[in-house]
């Protein structure tokens, strides 16, 4: 009886282990994507600031046109990050609100 206890306290014991080193990959994955993903939202807002600045020199119709497509691909794009990290589609609430 004491030798069954003992087996399945170990069980327990490498149960829990596997389950918390799971925990730990899984957070170190998501950690690395969200990494990813702030990089490449602060790029593509570098990009859209020197765009503003050269927009800002003449302002016209064409130039007001193209910063919107710039800003709207810019958010399709923080969209489709957050659908990546989250695994959640934020692209259906998006096509309600426009």
């Amino acid at each position: 009886m004491e030798m069954l206890v003992w087996l399945l306290a170990q069980i327990l014991i490498v149960l829990l282990t596997v389950t918390a080193g799971g925990a730990l990959a899984c957070s170190v994955s998501l950690r690395k994507r969200f990494h990813r993903f702030k990089d490449e939202t602060e790029q593509v807002l570098e990009g859209l600031r020197r765009d503003l600045e050269g927009l800002q020199s003449g302002n016209s119709e064409e130039a007001e046109d193209e910063e919107e497509k710039k800003a709207r691909a810019a958010e399709r794009l923080f969209t489709e990050g957050l659908n990546s990290i989250l695994g959640y589609d934020f692209a259906a609430r998006e096509s309600e609100r426009v």
